[in-house]
């Protein structure tokens, strides 16, 4: 999905006061691409980014108009509910994890915006749930990336109607508390888990309280990475079913 793609790297790469994040956000957004016809002065009362701007961040994307960047942006939400759908037909997750995977779900719906953080390969087999968010009217951010200042400033503007989705597969949350906390230059664990959101933790053993919490390791039978890609899908088709 090109246009859903680029979007998100924006948002995930610009400063929350920019233009760029402002209108990546709002486009981001499918409730906003309802209305029939879209038009420059709409965008602008909305976002109170100047018209200029708007037809400049339109053409970064791509498109040489707002009308074409928005036709081509309303088929790839269109398509992206049809790919994930079909993908949620194809996957089944083992009974073991049902329960969970209902109440990360319920989770997911009631908050306003899903905060994805750990290991790269991880959150990148999430990209669909990701892109279910984002469908669902929630903004998805993943943290890996960003400066430190950056994190942690957005880390300080997350509230109670947040979620924090934290992931790593190839440790147990005792073991990812230790090395976040040892590294240097880096958030710390408490700073994660002391945030007054919901939490959910999908990765190995885990001795702490998290509102959820999801086993996946190395030690699973299967590849951890095809596990998390299928409890992707079963959260999709959960939270579009719900």
């Amino acid at each position: 999905m090109y246009i859903i793609d680029r979007l998100k790297n924006i948002a995930g790469m610009s400063e929350p006061d920019s233009s760029d994040f402002i209108l990546s956000s709002f486009f981001l957004n499918p409730e906003n691409l309802k209305t029939e016809k879209i038009t420059l002065s709409d965008v602008q009362k909305l976002t109170f980014i100047s018209i200029s701007t708007i037809n400049r961040f339109c053409r970064d994307c791509g498109a040489d108009s707002l009308k074409n960047f928005v036709e081509d942006l309303r088929a790839e939400f269109e398509d992206e509910r049809l790919i994930l759908q079909k993908r949620c037909e194809s996957h089944r997750l083992p009974t073991s994890m049902v329960k969970e995977t209902e109440q990360a779900a319920e989770l997911i719906l009631k908050s306003e915006r899903i905060f994805f953080y750990g290991n790269p390969s991880d959150i990148n087999c999430m990209s669909g749930l990701q892109n279910a968010c984002i469908l669902e009217r929630k903004q998805a951010v993943i943290l890996n990336g960003w400066s430190i200042e950056r994190t942690r400033r957005l880390l300080r503007n997350i509230t109670e109607k947040d979620c924090l989705l934290l992931v790593d597969t190839r440790y147990s949350l005792p073991m990812l508390k230790l090395r976040m906390d040892l590294q240097e230059e880096v958030i710390r664990y408490h700073e994660m888990t002391s945030l007054p959101c919901a939490k959910i933790f999908i990765g190995r053993k885990s001795s702490e309280k998290s509102d959820v919490f999801m086993k996946i390791g190395i030690s699973n039978e299967s590849d951890p990475g095809l596990t998390l890609y299928t409890l992707s899908a079963c959260l999709q088709k959960r939270i579009f079913d719900l």
